[in-house]
């Protein structure tokens, strides 16, 4: 189970939201309850907060399709966003959307109410199959694919301008630009629902590619008689009111001199001065930048050359990671705020909002998660490449979570497991933990897993292990040697 998800999370607020999210869930389902705070956190925000990323600017508005069990609190998470909503606007939540004209009507209208400030829309699209089920479909509604169309074109609309298409326009009213839309989707459905969509059309679709697929493992049901918390915690509640006002004020704050100009970032739409929108710079140095560029050229090498799977991660992987990464220094810095007891507004005039280590390593996990358990998904229902690809995906799967949830490894509970756990928890995956935990994978596909996540800097080269971590079984066979792989992201310099 992954807990790590909101153990680790590095800003406060965020790890709230998804504690909040996790305790009110019928069965825990952590990756559900951390997607639910990061929309939240998406909505709050207002698109009043800009990453300049080479020479691109990219919003922190997400796409996610949280997937899961029918009846298993999906619910909790939707609620919590439908909260974030109501502080900025009763108008901002939706749910799903029967055409492009629908989209364009929402975010027109939204954009003429003067308390959100600009054209937005987080969408809670329960049952998403049923729009995603076109990009594999030969011969797709002109409805359904003009959706499409415009939903990839205002993925990046939050720092640009989109030209509503004259067949979506409302009634030949509104204006017929939208000037920095800000569209965020939270869709829910089932495995069975996403897998009867899943074939090579739908993995290339450059749609998937920008969406984090969360498969949602879950932990153990809740006890009978449990008493989930009604409401949100009441200084949680607080810190989101205070993000909503003083995001909403950004503009304002940057013409009154309450924000320094060093952290404005100006974005000139459609070439008309008047439309100049101003945004809080999340910053991010040139060494975190090349770190991204690499693990965006890097991670895509672990799937099939030319698979489906592949050409959806390398899609978006780093503008995924750009994202999560850019919401959590926004959390961060709400954080800083809180404990200062300064105003938001304040802090980001002193600090400005940055992208430091702690975001952008809790980021490149995160979706390296969801990457590969969307690659998981792919290669068990036939959308992968070739089995060796498949098996390896999956395998690599198995030793990611063992690694992250020790107590969970898939290992008998007798003194070898108990061993492997020892040794997971200090940071290494001994060799016996490979052969027990991927004991129904080939063993070569096992070398080429272990070598792999070698070369991607994940885990050090094997060598011998500490002898209190040596199976005392494999020790009196092997007369006392023993090797494993030491954790990359724990101990590597």
């Amino acid at each position: 189970m992954p807990y790590w998800a909101i153990d680790n999370l590095p800003s406060g607020i965020v790890q709230d939201m998804a504690q909040h999210v996790m305790a009110r869930q019928k069965f825990d389902m952590p990756m559900l309850a951390v997607l639910a705070g990061f929309t939240a956190l998406a909505t709050v925000s207002q698109n009043a907060f800009a990453i300049e990323y080479g020479l691109h600017f990219t919003p922190l508005n997400i796409y996610s399709i949280g997937v899961g069990r029918s009846a298993s609190g999906k619910e909790a998470g939707r609620q919590l966003v439908r909260l974030a909503g109501d502080l900025v606007s009763p108008s901002v939540v939706g749910g799903k959307l029967v055409s492009e004209r629908a989209l364009f009507d929402t975010l027109q209208a939204s954009a003429e109410i003067e308390a959100a400030g600009t054209p937005m829309k987080t969408l809670l699209w329960d049952e998403v199959w049923q729009l995603f089920e076109a990009l594999s479909s030969p011969n797709p509604s002109a409805h359904t694919s003009g959706m499409l169309a415009s939903l990839l074109e205002v993925y990046n609309g939050g720092t640009s301008s989109i030209a509503v298409p004259e067949r979506a326009a409302r009634n030949n009213t509104g204006d017929p630009v939208l000037y920095g839309p800000f569209v965020s989707i939270m869709g829910t459905t089932t495995k069975e629902r996403l897998f009867a969509s899943m074939n090579d059309t739908f993995l290339r679709d450059g749609l998937v590619g920008r969406t984090m697929f969360v498969a949602a493992p879950q932990g153990p049901r809740k006890p009978f008689g449990y008493d989930a918390p009604a409401n949100v915690p009441e200084a949680l509640l607080d810190a989101l009111t205070a993000a909503a006002e003083a995001c909403r004020g950004v503009g304002m704050a940057f013409a009154t001199g309450g924000v320094d100009t060093r952290h404005r970032l100006s974005v000139q739409a459609a070439g008309e001065g008047r439309n100049s929108k101003q945004f809080v710079r999340v910053h991010l140095s040139r060494e975190r930048r090349i770190r991204l560029e690499q693990f965006a050229d890097s991670f895509p090498a672990r799937f099939g050359e030319g698979s489906p799977i592949q050409t959806a991660v390398s899609r978006a992987s780093d503008e995924q990671v750009l994202r999560i990464a850019g919401l959590l220094a926004v959390g961060r810095m709400l954080d800083t705020a809180a404990i200062m007891g300064d105003s938001i507004t304040d802090c980001i005039g002193e600090f400005g909002v940055e992208i430091d280590d702690a975001c952008l390593d809790y980021a490149i996990e995160f979706v390296s998660y969801l990457m590969n358990g969307l690659a998981v998904m792919a290669g068990e229902f036939d959308g992968g490449s070739s089995p060796a690809e498949k098996q390896k995906a999956a395998a690599s799967q198995k030793i990611i979570e063992a690694a992250r949830d020790p107590e969970n490894a898939p290992v008998k509970n007798d003194k070898t497991g108990q061993n492997i756990r020892r040794a997971l928890r200090e940071g290494w995956v001994t060799q016996t933990a490979v052969s027990r935990i991927l004991r129904h994978t080939f063993s070569n596909i096992r070398d080429e897993v272990m070598q792999d996540f070698v070369d991607r800097g994940e885990f050090l080269e094997p060598v011998a292990l500490p002898d209190h971590l040596i199976d005392p079984h494999a020790k009196k066979r092997s007369g006392g040697t023993g090797s494993g792989w030491a954790l990359g992201w724990r101990y590597a310099d």
